[in-house]
């Protein structure tokens, strides 16, 4: 069953359900293999009832027994650069649309998850137009992105390094 479910009963979901949830998420392919997905479980109710504020037409938000914010991470491919002593060469739209695609396919994995599991999921796409309050209130670190990434020109790069010793 493929629907999207707004109404949800009053029964806990269990730990370790939610755990096989999010492997199974993380379980999905990733462009370069990197993953570039950030998932934060909101469990704290203040932070919880202040999303739900942003988002009044939504009721579901603040009723569901868990809520998720799955985010686009460029942070591991950036820091490899870092580690590697060279410049991050995707620094463009690219560097966004990577990230989004990976957390597209994670959520969709966590959708198909609960879905076998029983559990009902609502995807809420809206909340991208309170990204940077939603970002605030999560403390979510600056490089992930707030709000819809500008396109400009670029010129492709690419980028290898040298394998070091111990990963041969």
């Amino acid at each position: 069953n493929h629907r999207t479910h707004r109404r949800y009963t009053d029964a806990p979901i269990s730990d370790d359900l939610m755990q096989q949830v999010l492997a199974a998420g993380l379980s999905a392919p990733a462009k370069s293999d990197l993953q570039q997905v950030a998932i934060i479980r909101v469990e704290n109710a203040g932070l919880r009832d202040a999303i739900a504020k942003l988002l009044p037409s939504m009721p579901w938000v603040a009723q569901a027994p868990r809520f998720l914010v799955i985010c686009g991470d460029s942070r591991r491919i950036r820091r490899i650069c870092e580690l590697r002593g060279i410049p991050f060469a995707n620094d463009h739209l690219d560097a966004f649309l990577n990230a989004a695609a990976d957390a597209a396919l994670v959520l969709q994995n966590i959708i198909r998850a609960a879905n076998a599991a029983g559990l009902g999921v609502c995807p809420i796409s809206v909340i991208r137009n309170h990204a940077t309050r939603i970002a605030e209130l999560l403390s979510l670190p600056e490089s992930l992105p707030r709000r819809p990434a500008k396109a400009e020109p670029c010129q492709r790069k690419d980028v290898f390094g040298e394998r070091s010793e111990e990963h041969t």
